[in-house]
């Protein structure tokens, strides 16, 4: 027999749609930013621009 399926992909998405607001609602603990072990040691180079000097001939600066 042939069932509709209408009522259960309609409960399904608001289930769904509710633990997504409660997961965006609850307040976390702070946790520190990660952004700080992304300097870059100092005199780095990006590894183009040693291969530029070694590749672009002197005589063709002048």
């Amino acid at each position: 027999m042939l069932k509709h399926r209408g009522f259960a992909i309609r409960d399904a998405l608001t289930s769904r749609r509710q633990l997504r607001r409660f997961r965006r609602a609850r307040i976390t603990r702070y946790r520190q930013p990660r952004f700080l072990n992304r300097t870059r040691p100092s005199g780095w180079l990006a590894p183009i621009l040693p291969y530029r000097q070694i590749r672009i001939p002197k005589s063709s600066l002048f």
